[in-house]
């Protein structure tokens, strides 16, 4: 059960499973090493970081986020996404160089054992360059809101391209399918 106190956030209720996928998901570390995470405490990402450092053995060190902050001795470069209906991170992407044109927020690959969906409003996947709602399905998928069944059942529905009865979480998040299968962001990153 994780509930955050910030701002009237609702309660989260996970499993082991959640956290499972997340430490299989990230990038390892090995203890001896010092790893750098930066950012919001509240952050999924930064959660992210925390976790795979402290399963990992290496030293955490927390360090200001910003311009001028002091560079750390190793930060990783993916970018996650997730919530914490969706086990805190759920993917993960390099961000490619900089290059011509507008900087795109690509999200993805999954983590092993979940799956990201772009669907239209009658939940069909999307062709390609169509824009639609982000899911998320799989063993990171949380159980519920803690005592908000309405909002459970909203966000939470049943995955239908899953043969175990499993549901998918309904992430909010706007997204268009590129040509090479990846899922851009369009609603900020």
């Amino acid at each position: 059960l994780y509930h955050p106190a910030d701002r009237g956030s609702r309660g989260v209720v996970l499993e082991h499973g959640q956290l499972d996928a997340l430490l299989e998901g990230v990038p390892p570390v090995r203890a001896g090493e010092r790893v750098t995470v930066r950012g919001r405490l509240s952050a999924g990402a930064v959660n992210a970081g925390l976790l795979r450092a402290l399963c990992g053995g290496a030293e955490l060190v927390l360090s200001p986020d910003g311009p001028g902050a002091p560079p750390g001795p190793r930060w990783c470069s993916a970018r996650f996404y997730g919530s914490l209906e969706t086990g805190v991170a759920c993917a993960a992407r390099t961000p490619p160089a900089a290059g011509p044109g507008p900087a795109r927020t690509l999200v993805g690959p999954p983590f092993p054992g979940c799956r990201l969906y772009a669907l239209d409003d009658d939940i069909r996947p999307l062709p390609v360059g169509a824009v639609g709602s982000l899911y998320v399905g799989g063993r990171v998928v949380a159980r519920g809101y803690l005592d908000d069944p309405a909002a459970t059942v909203s966000r939470f529905v049943p995955d239908p391209f899953a043969e175990d009865g499993s549901r998918m979480f309904a992430t909010g998040h706007r997204v268009r399918l590129l040509e090479e299968g990846a899922l851009e962001r369009l609603d900020g990153g």
